[in-house]
């Protein structure tokens, strides 16, 4: 449109030296009349060529505005992607040096576990000789001698168990550890896949935004030469009609000497500049408007008339704009992954291109949005807290808990509170435990499965083994036993264990198994000893709680075999109690396998079983005693 304007504009200033040159062709004359009507229409051109070079430089200075301003928006396009591709390669910068200290440590994880298995090698290759050393040892019998060696020979097995469950332990979070950082990997590599597809779009957006800058630098350099090549242009025809005009006054003022006129008499119209009247016709697209002058002197007869006082010229001679049209979104296209993070599309075409230098630009065609950005691995989901649970002694101060089930499962290496965070304690029963009374007056109303286990290894001495029968015959009135409160039942156990008496409420057939508790003989296993009891608890009643005590002089020789039983029993709800007596009291931290939480409810450490009674048994492991005084009596039970 530039170029053509201009090259009116030079059409029209031909024009008007081709017209002066025929006005001055067919002036035959000389006389004031004839000079005075060639200078009314030298003014009259020259007038109406100021106009147009008016109208032609405010045309041609709004393009090199506009020009300036699509460049300036070009210039901000090209530093924004400039910025925008430093960030997306600083992005796979960071993910590239994620990925190169996964892959170093993917590598120190496959040389720990390979140093894990080659450990359990090693370890296995040594307990197999230690065994075999131990098998060509002659039998020291019964007693604690062969109680000795059977613990031996039992931690041995025991050490054989542990490490093989450890290895498998390492194994799993081997394997387990390769699938998180496969997982990590999977995710790092999909993250570089989409910053890759953004740099790539950016790149080939940035070199668009480059071509229409530089477009834009030689249309606006251009559309100013044209500018500037159209303001000499009308200089140079401004200062033409000058010279004539002068060089005709001149003429005319030698004509009107020679024909006896006075010059100065003669006067010629002047007008002001051409104003314009109204509005243009069209907005764009070229239109017309209406331009006037007004006179400020007549002019005498034999001066230069007044030409033309109003007339028509072009305006808006601008294209039209034709703005972008597009259609609507399409929907999302399904994502890539189904979690870790995906990409997932969506497009949208053009149905109207834009024209013209105002008609508004095509928004982008296509967007992508990350999807499933939650992580494969999904954390457990709690349940609420529930209810306070039973007190753990009846008198004397006790604790009850609450906890948090886990009602969904953690998947694919998601997190979750161990069972410690998820239990809270509180202390209950505080009042002090009656002394003296009859076994009728304070006995234990909870409906209650209680299972004792005594170690009689070959290291129980024959007067120890008596007192374990006085404290459980004691206890029989003070549990009070019947079918609908308390059922009892006794195991012994010594390498294998005997059940002496399955649950029952029949107090009489507990103490004749209370009676045949065997002598001392054998080896400490409870591995065995925890199972028996958990298979006695199973034909037990599902309405009540469950305890199992362990009334025991040593250790076990074998630790991990019965820790394992001891805490299946625990996740079965089962409390544990330890009676530890002799030397062993020393030793709690090797007993905390065996006692349910919290420990000092659950562990009673004596010099000697006569300190503890049968009340005291009872108080120790029933919640709900009968016959207590409220808080704050007066009643004694003396």
């Amino acid at each position: 449109l530039a170029v053509a304007l201009v090259s009116a504009v030079g059409a029209t200033s031909q024009s008007f030296a081709s017209s002066n040159e025929t006005e001055a062709a067919n002036v035959t004359g000389d006389s004031v009349l004839d000079l005075s009507t060639l200078i009314k229409h030298t003014q009259d051109r020259r007038d109406l060529r100021m106009l147009d070079c008016v109208l032609d430089m405010e045309l041609h200075n709004r393009w090199v505005n506009m020009m300036t301003r699509r460049l300036a928006t070009a210039d901000a396009t090209v530093a924004k992607g400039a910025k925008m591709s430093l960030r997306f390669n600083s992005q796979l910068n960071n993910v590239e040096a994620r990925l190169a200290k996964l892959r170093q440590k993917r590598y120190n994880h496959n040389i720990t576990c390979g140093r894990q298995r080659d450990a359990y090698n090693a370890h296995k290759a040594i307990r197999e000789h230690s065994q075999n050393l131990l098998k060509k040892l002659p039998g020291m019998g019964d007693g604690v001698a062969g109680d000795a060696i059977g613990g031996v020979d039992g931690n041995l097995n025991d050490a054989a168990t542990e490490l093989e469950y450890h290895a498998g332990e390492a194994g799993r979070r081997c394997t387990e550890g390769f699938a998180a950082m496969n997982r990590e990997a999977s995710r790092m590599y999909n993250r570089r896949e989409v910053v890759s597809a953004k740099l790539k779009q950016l790149v080939s957006t940035q070199r668009l935004a480059v071509q229409a800058q530089l477009a834009r630098q030689k249309g606006l350099k251009r559309i100013t030469g044209r500018r500037e090549s159209l303001k000499q242009q009308c200089r140079e025809d401004l200062e033409g009609y000058k010279r004539r005009l002068t060089q005709y006054k001149r003429a005319r003022v030698a004509a009107a000497r020679r024909e006896g006129k006075e010059p100065m008499n003669i006067i010629d119209c002047a007008t002001i500049t051409w104003t314009q009247m109204g509005v243009c016709t069209k907005k764009c697209g070229g239109g017309t408007a209406k331009f006037v002058r007004r006179k400020i002197s007549e002019a005498t007869p034999d001066g230069a008339q007044c030409g033309v006082m109003e007339l028509e010229r072009p305006c808006n001679r601008f294209q039209c704009p034709t703005h972008c049209e597009v259609s609507a979104w399409s929907g999302w296209e399904p994502c890539n992954k189904p979690c870790g993070g995906g990409v997932q599309l969506r497009h949208r075409n053009v149905t109207t291109a834009p024209k013209g230098s105002r008609g508004t630009k095509c928004p982008v065609l296509s967007e992508t949005q990350q999807c499933n950005v939650g992580a494969c691995e999904t954390n457990c989901v709690l349940a609420p807290w529930t209810d306070w649970g039973k007190c753990t002694r009846a008198c004397g101060g006790g604790h009850q808990m609450r906890f948090r089930n886990v009602s969904t499962p953690a998947k694919d290496g998601g997190i979750c509170p161990d069972a410690k965070d998820r239990t809270e304690w509180r202390e209950c029963n505080a009042r002090e435990c009656p002394s003296g009374g009859a076994a009728s007056d304070f006995t234990c109303g909870e409906k209650l499965d209680i299972v004792f286990l005594v170690d009689v290894s070959g290291s129980l001495a024959a007067e120890d083994l008596g007192k374990v029968r006085k404290l459980l015959a004691d206890s029989l009135a003070w549990f009070s036993l019947s079918p609908s409160t308390v059922q009892m039942a006794v195991g012994a156990s010594a390498g294998e264990t005997k059940v002496l008496t399955e649950l029952t409420g029949d107090e009489d057939e507990v103490k004749r198994a209370v009676d045949n508790i065997p002598g001392p003989g054998g080896t400490t296993h409870w591995g065995n000893a925890y199972t028996t009891a958990r298979a006695m608890l199973a034909k037990g009643r599902p309405e009540a709680a469950s305890v199992v005590v362990m009334i025991t002089d040593g250790s076990p020789n074998r630790r991990f075999v019965p820790s394992k039983a001891a805490e299946a029993l625990k996740e079965q709800g089962v409390r544990l109690g330890v009676i530890a007596h002799g030397e062993l009291r020393y030793l709690k931290f090797r007993l905390q396998p065996f006692t349910s939480d919290p420990e000092d409810d659950n562990l009673i450490s004596l010099t000697d079983l006569s300190a503890l009674n049968g009340k005291g048994l009872m108080a120790s492991f029933c919640s709900e005693p009968l016959g207590l005084p409220a808080p704050g009596s007066s009643t004694s039970l003396r």
